[in-house]
């Protein structure tokens, strides 16, 4: 490693720490990503579960990235292949049926009917509806949030924010605020009766969401996970790691320095003048990495309370850091199959492989998710968890020899601090022994396919992806934590409490999900500091 300064120092080598770099240095800037484990990508990362058999560690689809980001930075041209799968979802219910809904409305009628007419002829608008809330709530994804730290400009962002609000009509601001403020299972309710309806939206926006299902602001998650089920739904060829390696050839194209088994320590500040400025890091081997400004890919947990000192941050602000809350609750399984499981309410549909490119979900009600939800913060772990299963390689068969399978398998709920003094490395055997029994009893002969299999607890996810509290998000997607208040009012725009220290992760506005959106904003609020 170099002893030269540089522009921007990077701490973390996740997708978004990867795509800011890309934006930084393509401005001209010296740009050195500084990663702590020995590959970069963070959640993107593509593991072997045994020999020959590949699958996306945790973040598993491309559902939600942003496309800008992927022409600007020519991720094609570097090497990266998208593969589309089949829209919409598969639903397993306990009574041997299955209820399947794809992204065109209009064509879920029949389906639907099956189990409530009445609630097939509202489906339609429920689903327009949620179209036009996502459409509008993107808009402000793919802008920095306005910010509560005066002055003009901020003035300027919140009468433009507020402006494009009051356009909408009174009908489609009514039918935002409900979805940013009513529970889960409120909102659902409000169309449907039947029991499988329910279930199968709800898994959708419980996924990542360790909540209640009729917790207040719930309802929001089902904007966030839609790109599940529409027709965006993506798959990398190779896994997610394909995803970090054409960032990580695209930053190199521009001159970046990616150093990898390099873990930052500290954030070097000056404290002589009357606030603090931000000229560095120091890794955990001691070496000092001179920079003008440093960006943090890491969740505001890990760089407020661990890599600055309390010295530098005002005490409310830091009373808020050591409380924001992390918890998605999720246990991610990889497996490796010799053949794709067969279910018993698809018996009717003959070959199953192209009806199965999709999500495959376990969630038949809204009391089977509270039951999951309440089992998971009494007992640590759900025994009988929604589940959402995907089988890539039938986009993707490069994942596993021929005629072999993987599939990704989202959890929920799990706690990341067990009751009766239990450890996730003494249970985590069991947890995964209930997932895997559960989907035996939709497909029996499941277990005979299992060839191996890794799992993720939330533990893990701290330890080694460095999620604070096993958080997929980098901080729960709640309404007090969202927009003008990620990470916290007055510092919403990337900066901090520091001068020429930004974050850039997930716990930044949009949030969660691989968008790439928080690197490349934070991007342009320090090209706007060194302009």
């Amino acid at each position: 490693m170099s002893n030269k300064n540089y522009d921007i120092a990077v701490i973390g080598g996740g997708h978004n720490g990867l795509v800011c770099a890309n934006y930084l240095a393509r401005a001209g800037l010296s740009v050195a990503v500084f990663e702590g484990r020995d590959q970069v990508g963070g959640c993107c990362t593509t593991d072997e579960i045994l020999p020959e058999y590949r699958n996306s560690t945790l973040a598993y689809s491309l559902n939600q990235f942003d496309k800008d980001v992927e022409q600007d930075l020519h991720l094609a041209h570097h090497g990266l292949k998208t593969l589309k799968r089949r829209t919409g979802a598969i639903s397993l219910l306990p009574d041997g049926r299955y209820l399947s809904i794809g992204a065109a409305p209009q064509d879920n009628h029949a389906e639907i009917a099956k189990f409530s007419e009445k609630d097939a002829d509202a489906h339609l608008a429920f689903r327009q509806e949620l179209d036009e809330c996502a459409y509008i709530l993107r808009r402000y994804m793919q802008r920095r949030a306005p910010n509560f730290s005066g002055g003009m400009n901020e003035i300027w962002d919140f009468f433009k924010a507020g402006r494009r609000f009051r356009r909408l009509s009174v009908s489609r601001k009514e039918k935002l605020m409900n979805l940013m403020t009513m529970s889960l299972g409120d909102y659902l309710d409000l169309w449907f009766d039947h029991d499988a309806i329910k279930g199968f939206y709800s898994a959708f926006g419980l996924l990542g969401n360790y909540v209640h299902p009729y917790a207040s602001g719930s309802a929001y998650s089902l904007l966030q996970n839609l790109g599940e089920i529409d027709g965006n739904a993506r798959y990398v060829e190779g896994g997610m790691g394909a995803l970090s390696s054409a960032l990580v050839k695209s930053a190199e194209s521009k001159g970046v320095e990616i150093f990898t088994g390099s873990s930052v320590q500290e954030v070097l500040t000056d404290t002589d003048q009357d606030r603090p400025v931000g000229h560095g890091i120091k890794l955990s081997d001691g070496r000092f990495i001179r920079a003008k400004r440093v960006v943090a890919n890491c969740t505001p947990s890990v760089l407020y309370t661990q890599l600055l000192g309390e010295q530098n941050l005002p005490a409310g602000f830091l009373k808020r850091m050591r409380n924001y809350k992390y918890s998605s609750g999720t246990l991610k399984i990889n497996v490796a199959m010799k053949d794709l499981p067969k279910f018993t309410a698809l018996t009717s549909r003959g070959d199953q492989s192209v009806f199965l490119n999709r999500p495959i979900n376990i969630c038949p009600s809204l009391e089977y998710a509270e039951r999951a939800f309440h089992d998971g913060r009494i007992r640590g772990f759900a025994r009988r968890p929604v589940i959402s299963m995907s089988i890539p390689t039938l986009s993707d068969p490069s994942l596993a020899p021929e005629g072999h399978h993987v599939a990704s398998i989202m959890c929920q709920h799990y706690g990341f601090n067990l009751p009766d003094d239990l450890e996730w490395s003494n249970i985590v055997d069991e947890a995964v022994d209930d997932v895997f029994d559960l989907l035996e009893s939709h497909a029996p002969g499941f277990r005979d396919l299992v060839v191996g299999h890794t799992a993720v607890t939330p533990r893990e996810m701290e330890a080694k992806f460095g999620l604070t509290g096993g958080d997929i998000y980098h901080g729960a997607m709640q309404l007090n934590q969202m927009f003008a208040f990620r990470p916290a009012a007055k510092f919403a725009d990337y900066r901090t409490p520091v001068e020429n220290l930004y974050i850039c992760g997930a716990g930044a506005h949009p949030g969660g999900g691989v968008t790439g959106l928080p690197g490349k904003l934070c991007a342009a609020e320090v090209l706007k500091d060194a302009a």
